[in-house]
């Protein structure tokens, strides 16, 4: 909150303090970074969760009650739940 209320501009290395963020690297090494973890991404996930967690997680922020992300989220388990994929998943 104290970020937000000041408005003051802080450096990666406090983000990293406040968990704001979970790494910080050096130029060299942020692109080798971020292709690990897409690729983890892209390794262990389902691109249509990967998604739908994505919406999720955006419209939650601009929703005026905690009961319009519920709903949301209860739609995308009952959808996700009922496609084919989600034998597979379990599965594997």
């Amino acid at each position: 909150m104290e970020w937000v209320a000041t408005g003051r501009v802080f450096d990666a290395q406090e983000a990293l303090r406040g968990r704001l963020v979970r790494s910080v690297h050096p130029p060299e090494e942020l692109l080798p970074a971020a292709y690990a973890l897409a690729r983890e991404i892209a390794d262990n996930t389902s691109a249509v969760s990967v998604a739908l967690s994505r919406q999720l997680m955006w419209r939650g922020l601009v929703a005026d009650h905690p009961m319009k992300a519920h709903m949301a989220d209860s739609r995308g388990i009952l959808i996700m739940g009922a496609s084919p994929d989600v034998k597979e998943g379990v599965a594997s």
